[in-house]
């Protein structure tokens, strides 16, 4: 498509797999080995693009608030395939047989969101939402959202 990629994950082995995977298509992107709390943009970007990772963040509303200066004021940001979903609580540690196995085995932090708390802690953090895609399949659904002012 023509774009400037830059894919951040904190596994070193992730990257170097996105990037071969990227190369076999003719593609270069940037790959940087970070905690997603801890990346700083040298310039804010166009979307920021989470997909089956927010949902990996050790401090969900911390990430929000960064993604002011990663993103830029026109820009947004979306979330694909995240366990956006119904749950007993409003977020929190997903309990399902899968999550607490790769809680467990894996030590990934698996956390869950409702739709109304995920709006509100975008809405809190100076986001604004809007699902643009809603499957029947579990957790295919896609959040994009911009900034208040823009």
């Amino acid at each position: 498509m023509g774009l400037a990629v830059t894919a951040v994950d904190v596994h070193p082995g992730f990257g170097e797999l996105v990037s071969e995977r990227a190369k076999q298509l003719g593609l270069e992107i940037q790959i940087v080995t970070s905690d997603m709390l801890d990346y700083e943009a040298d310039e804010p970007f166009d979307a920021a693009i989470f997909f089956e990772s927010f949902h990996h963040c050790s401090d969900h509303l911390q990430m929000l608030r960064n993604l002011v200066q990663i993103v830029k004021e026109e820009g947004i940001v979306a979330f694909g395939s995240e366990p956006i979903a119904p749950l007993p609580y409003p977020w929190g540690l997903r309990m399902d047989g899968k999550s607490a196995w790769s809680i467990r085995k894996l030590g990934w932090l698996e956390n869950g969101f409702t739709p109304r708390y995920f709006v509100k802690a975008l809405d809190r953090t100076g986001w604004r939402a809007k699902f643009t895609y809603s499957f029947d399949i579990r957790g295919c659904s896609v959040i994009v959202a911009r900034r208040h002012s823009a």
